[in-house]
């Protein structure tokens, strides 16, 4: 069952989602992470900096979400919007959740970006960026082509595993 969006206060949510996202973007840019150094360098074990910073924005994000469920009038939708999570992440094998955690890393190491950093690094006119940018859409791209088919045939092997 997919997700029904409320077209209530749509600016209000706008203005709400561009002031995060500002702010967000001002710490990951004086936290210099979007350099690719600092993200092979993390990807070796050697700098933290940027596990640091998202580990903050994950504690930061989860104070939020727990406030939400406090509240009475947002704490059925954050019921649902949990249940639809789960869900959606039953849906997901080990075997595709290790391939794709296999891929991003070798193309984060290899490119020294990551799906939050290319635009950052694109806007920076970080070397080879755009070039980083245009295989990220090109990957979206064939996953969004080939996912209906291989979500199937991992399926099918799934279920014949349990059989």
């Amino acid at each position: 069952m997919p997700a029904t969006y409320s077209r209530e206060n749509v600016p209000l949510k706008v203005l709400a989602s561009s002031v995060t996202g500002f702010i967000f973007g001002i710490a990951l840019e004086k936290g210099r992470v979007f350099e690719p150094i600092i993200i092979r360098q993390q990807m070796l074990l050697s700098n933290f900096t940027m596990m640091k910073m998202f580990l903050s924005a994950c504690a930061t994000g989860m104070l939020g979400f727990s406030m939400l469920t406090m509240i009475p009038a947002t704490s059925k939708k954050m019921d649902k919007a949990s249940d639809e999570f789960l869900k959606a992440l039953g849906n997901k094998g080990i075997a595709s959740a290790a391939l794709g955690g296999a891929l991003l890393g070798a193309g984060m190491t290899l490119s020294g970006a990551c799906p939050g950093m290319v635009l950052i690094q694109v806007g920076a006119a970080v070397p080879n960026a755009f070039y980083t940018f245009l295989g990220a859409a090109c990957g979206a791209l064939l996953y969004a082509l080939t996912e209906c088919s291989l979500s199937c045939s991992l399926n099918e092997k799934k279920k014949a595993d349990y059989h």
